[in-house]
């Protein structure tokens, strides 16, 4: 599923270093979308351009009936229709998905400093996905979380535990959109952790969940976790410029206990709305 590919204007694109997102399930990359040169783009009425598409003059929507967006705007066929911050927010709340076939296979991110590996596998239902390990030697174990939406994962060792933190989407029903897209405009992200001793895994624990969106980003060996809190549920939309002064990137300190148990403490905010490049050593 991808929230609309939303570059940064170019300027700021040229300005801030790239965030590798580990992606599943629920959200797609740029091949998703139509891509054009770069001088196509059209900034001239937009005051922060964020969304990025490509039309066939030939081409129509899935669904009969236009959604709102599609009323407001009408892309020129074959150049680039730059969304604003406030089309957004007049919008309102969406996320998009391209369904993959059930059983395709996703590389989302890394268990740090260990031979294993996060995978996604596209499950029967549109847009949902199962989580599950793979070690190096070609071992798998399955995380015993539900199906679901699920955007960046990663995990670390922690002295005998193992922990995995991962962005979990809530969301209400597909519908569709057009090129094979679904969207949904139910959605509630939040950030969730479990953890693994000798005699197996613990309990699903939520360790960030607001009103506005949050997306994981980082797990630093310090066990910080650093997260963009999003009020436009719009994680690609990466500029401050338009939005609260409450969005941005965000810090809290990790704690495991001895029984399994993941807590999050006091979140801290540390920077602007922007791709910036977040080590997680």
């Amino acid at each position: 599923m991808d929230t609309e590919l939303r570059p940064a204007s170019l300027k700021s694109r040229a300005s801030t270093a790239v965030l590798v997102v580990s992606v599943v399930g629920l959200l797609c990359n740029a091949a998703c979308q139509n891509e054009l040169p770069g001088e196509s783009l059209d900034h001239s009425n937009t005051s922060a351009p964020t969304e990025t598409e490509a039309l066939n003059p030939n081409e129509k929507p899935l669904s009969e009936t236009p959604t709102a967006d599609e009323n407001a705007v009408q892309p020129l066929p074959g150049h680039a229709r730059l969304v604003t911050v406030e089309e957004i927010k007049a919008r309102g709340r969406r996320i998009y998905c391209v369904p993959q076939a059930p059983g395709t296979i996703n590389k989302v991110g890394p268990v740090i400093d260990t031979p294993w590996t996060i995978e996604g596998v596209a499950a029967d239902a549109p847009c949902e996905g199962r989580m599950r390990l793979r070690h190096q030697n070609g071992h798998i174990e399955m995380l015993p979380l539900p199906p679901g939406a699920y955007y960046f994962a990663t995990g670390r060792n922690v002295g005998e535990q193992t922990l995995i933190v991962l962005t979990h989407i809530a969301h209400g029903t597909f519908l569709p959109e057009r090129n094979g897209r679904l969207y949904t405009t139910e959605v509630d992200p939040t950030i969730i952790a479990l953890t693994k001793k000798a005699n197996g895994w613990s309990n699903v624990f939520t360790l960030v969940d607001k009103d506005e969106a949050v997306w994981a980003t980082a797990l630093t060996s310090k066990l910080e976790l650093l997260y963009l809190q999003d009020s436009l549920f719009e994680h690609l939309l990466l500029v401050q410029e338009g939005r609260p002064d409450t969005d941005g990137l965000y810090k809290t300190q990790l704690s495991i206990h001895a029984d399994g148990a993941v807590a999050a403490g006091e979140a801290k905010r540390i920077g602007d709305y922007l791709m910036s490049l977040t080590k997680s050593n």
